[in-house]
């Protein structure tokens, strides 16, 4: 489901609950790092998070947490937003797509 956010505004974090393939909730306690790219598919990456994402072992196991000068500093479109989720262990990653729409504020 798409991800709305409002330049400027106070932003609530991104719950996701990511699961394996048999369904089980992935735990993402411990052993990962994440890094999160916002763009567009076959280009370079508009905005690269790698703080702020915490891991969880129950659902949901994924939060990522904007401030609002991250979205701020995006113009307003409708972007892919990548969640990479390293192994550290044997350094292999997880990746998933979802989608992140930016609106424009009201200007007073």
């Amino acid at each position: 489901m798409p991800v709305t956010y409002i330049q400027g505004a106070e932003l609530p974090d991104v719950e996701v609950t990511w699961r394996d393939s048999d369904s089980s909730i992935i735990n993402f306690s411990t052993g990962y790092t994440f890094t999160v790219r916002l763009g567009q598919l076959g280009q370079a990456a508009t905005l690269t998070k790698t703080t702020g994402i915490t891991g969880n072992n129950v659902s949901p196991n994924l939060l990522i947490s904007w401030s609002s000068t991250e979205i701020e500093s995006l113009p307003a479109a409708t972007y892919t937003m990548e969640i990479i989720a390293r192994h550290v262990a044997t350094s292999k990653d997880r990746k998933m797509h979802d989608t992140v729409i930016i609106s424009a504020q009201v200007l007073p």
